[in-house]
């Protein structure tokens, strides 16, 4: 199974295509805490690029306050 794991920062959204716990391929781009959404979902387009299409399954990590109740984050 190859991983497409996405980190999106403050400073950087790092993206790491990983297959059996090896990163095969790594790419980061700019984001800023305070973009717009699709600022931040272009970020993570640029560093995921085409390895979207070669990953079977996607963990993302987002930082900030998740509110269960609300269902926001």
């Amino acid at each position: 199974m190859v991983l497409l794991g996405i980190d999106i920062g403050g400073t950087n959204t790092k993206a790491a295509l990983v297959e059996d716990g090896v990163a095969i391929a790594t790419a980061v781009a700019p984001t800023c805490a305070d973009s717009s959404l699709e600022a931040v979902l272009d970020a993570v387009g640029r560093a995921g690029g085409s390895m979207f299409g070669e990953a079977d399954a996607l963990a993302l990590a987002i930082p900030g306050i998740v509110d269960d109740g609300a269902g926001r984050a």
